[in-house]
């Protein structure tokens, strides 16, 4: 038995509160649940054979018992779906409410086992077992002589990781953290017998159980709440009083938000070299040097709007009716099979708001998704954020980085929420085939796993590489396709991105993914209501094939494959060092034979030939690529010649130092 995260009124929608047991893996049924900002909502696979539906009778039958039993013990929660009781994470979540003391992840998981697992076996009190587990833990955590708020040791598994560095205040490191969140336990959640409601060793119900614990839980937290001393009586929620001191600390999930690629870029101390002219080939930004500019029409229709002044107001928040009409119109006509509306769009500030929504629609905390490996760190930035454990699937390198399908289906559960598809791929700059394509396709089809597709180098390719939209091969495949104006129109600045929704069989709409979108959508009115004016007249330049804007997308993607050229020459007999060619968007992959440069690894290659040369590529560990490191070609022809001459140069000195 499995279990997604639905929704639960009684608590905050931050915390994973609610249960909806799913068979997806063992019948072959698709199960698309949106977060807990959307409804949770099953259905089978439309099949339409006899033993498909058999089943989802059974299941039904199942359901209606589970909410009868519900019924009968009396339980006061109110669930979305799904058999009474609670969670795991929920037990958790609220016991963190209350008592932040107790908020370690793993202590207290194997402590809420023993403790359900006794009460239900063995008939021990409820009250009596929780405070034995709390004082157990009170115990614990004096014995290894740790503080709540600070820890010079993750209480997972010991490693000795500094108090900076722990992925969040749990004092739990960032591997302990990740395996954690996503660890279940049938035995806690139904017993062994492994599915059926009631727990046949026991004339208690669970909801009968966790109710008395979570009874027995208000009541001794209360009671260790009363205040003990004149001192403690002072104490309020602010801090300490006597002393001044405020408790002021930040949320946890902003402590384990981390995107490498911004602390590499912004948080560096790393020093050029001051006699050699500092060469930035680290940022997927085309504007850097201003050789790739913006096609002029388009700053003059921007200027034509600004000076309309009829788009100064609020703009609805998920997007302008026109801007999404136009977005619609722009797919459509692209792939005719799979046509949009307005509906089926969404704008965001920019890809990276597009891509925080879909996978904050689709993923609760405690849920995986199943992301590249090499890929873009944004993708576990924001996952990892929202405590969703990221789980990586490997690309090819000697196979112009096709993904290892092989793999996939061993990282996959009942938790796996979403699977990301990058194409063209930053940072690789691979670009997919039609069959490639179908047979990703036919893989999600088989885990039953949406799709979230970054397409924000959408056609963004080289000469004899055809860009294919997964969507023209995906139907039947529920689908959130990121895409963008950034890149093909060099104004990443103006932050204008989309979600398309292909929903052929309706699947997201019936998980209320749709609607989990649209709310989350209300949280700001972006992107700028005067970029999205744009939109229309953009779209439909683009589309005429002698237009300005046209030319000179053209024009960009002329010279940004004379820089792969260029670079494949310039380092092509370098020695320690082999170019992954690129086949679209704005980047290439060297990889590096660090043992014969004589370097520990890919950061200590990336610093030492900034500290020498100043030319600043990025650690392939940024992309979870270790041995790697990203070069972008979108500079100007002058400084990527003086670029690939400085890397030779520090190449051969390298092993130069090596024989003498």
């Amino acid at each position: 038995m499995g279990f997604v995260v639905a929704s639960c009124s009684k608590l905050e929608s931050s915390f994973p509160v609610g249960l909806r047991s799913t068979t997806r893996r063992r019948w072959a049924t698709w199960t698309v649940v949106g977060g807990v900002r959307g409804r949770s909502t099953g259905w089978p696979r439309d099949s339409g054979g006899d033993e498909d539906k058999a089943v989802g009778e059974e299941e039904e039958e199942e359901e209606e018992e589970r909410e009868t039993n519900m019924t009968e013990t009396g339980t006061d929660w109110d669930f979305a779906e799904g058999p009474s009781g609670r969670s795991e994470n929920q037990f958790r979540a609220s016991l963190a409410i209350s008592d932040p003391v107790l908020v370690s992840e793993v202590g207290f998981l194997s402590t809420t086992r023993n403790l359900q697992d006794r009460i239900l076996n063995d008939g021990v009190d409820a009250k009596d077992g929780l405070k034995e587990s709390l004082d157990a833990l009170d115990k614990r955590f004096a014995r290894e002589g740790r503080e709540t708020e600070q820890h010079d040791r993750c209480v997972g598994c010991g490693c000795a990781t500094p108090p900076e560095e722990l992925a969040n205040f749990d004092g739990v490191c960032r591997l302990c953290h990740g395996q954690t969140l996503t660890r279940s336990s049938p035995a806690l959640l139904s017993g062994p017998s492994q599915g059926s409601f009631r727990d046949n060793r026991s004339s208690r119900s669970q909801s009968t159980v966790l109710q008395e614990v979570e009874s027995a839980r208000r009541g001794f937290l209360e009671a260790r709440q009363q205040p003990t001393s004149n001192v403690e009586s002072n104490q309020d929620s602010n801090g300490d009083k006597q002393t001044g001191q405020w408790r002021v600390r930040a949320s946890r999930r902003s402590m384990r938000t981390i995107n490498p690629i911004r602390n590499v870029v912004q948080g560096s101390d790393m020093v050029p070299n001051p006699a050699r002219e500092v060469i930035k080939l680290n940022v997927g930004d085309p504007c850097v040097y201003g050789n790739l500019k913006v096609a002029e029409e388009i700053n003059d229709e921007l200027l034509r709007i600004i000076r309309g002044s009829n788009s100064n107001g609020y703009p609805s928040s998920n997007g302008r009716e026109d801007a999404r009409e136009a977005v619609a119109e722009y797919f459509s006509a692209e792939i005719p099979s799979r046509s949009l509306t307005k509906d089926d769009v969404l704008l965001s500030s920019g890809a990276s708001g597009a891509l925080e929504a879909a996978i904050g629609a689709l993923c609760d905390e405690g849920d995986n998704i199943l992301l590249p490996k090499p890929g873009f760190p944004l993708f576990q930035t924001l996952a990892e954020g929202m405590g969703v454990e990221c789980r990586y699937y490997e690309l090819n390198p000697d196979r112009a980085w096709e993904i290892n399908l092989d793999g996939i289906e061993e990282l996959v559960d009942d938790r796996t929420a979403a699977w990301v598809i990058n194409n063209p791929s930053n940072p690789c700059g691979s670009c997919y085939n039609a069959r490639h394509l179908k047979e990703i396709v036919s893989k999600a089809q088989q885990i039953q796993i949406p799709i979230i597709a970054d397409e924000i180098y959408h056609g963004m390719t080289f000469s004899g590489v055809d860009f294919v939209p997964i969507a023209s091969v995906g139907e039947g495949v529920p689908m959130l396709v990121i895409g963008g104006i950034s890149k093909q129109f060099v104004v990443p600045g103006w932050r204008l991105g989309w979600i398309l929704v292909y929903d052929d069989e309706e699947r997201l709409r019936r998980g209320d993914v749709r609607k989990g979108l649209q709310q989350l959508s209300t949280r700001m009115l972006l992107p700028c209501s005067l970029i999205q004016s744009v939109i229309p007249w953009l779209l439909r330049e683009r589309q005429v094939t002698d237009s300005e804007v046209s030319i000179a997308f053209r024009e960009m993607m002329s010279q940004l494959e004379e820089n792969v050229r260029l670079v494949l020459r310039g380092l092509s007999s370098t020695r320690g060092i082999r170019c992954v060619p690129p086949q679209g968007a704005m980047y290439l992959m060297i990889q590096l034979d660090c043992s014969a440069l004589g370097v520990k690894d890919d950061v200590e290659f990336v610093k030492q030939l900034y500290a020498e040369e100043s030319v600043y590529l990025l650690p392939g560990s940024c992309f979870q690529a270790p041995g790697f490191a990203r070069m972008v070609i979108s500079v100007d022809a002058d400084r990527l010649t003086n670029a690939c001459h400085a890397i030779r140069c520090y190449c051969d000195r390298k092993f130069a130092q090596r024989r003498s």
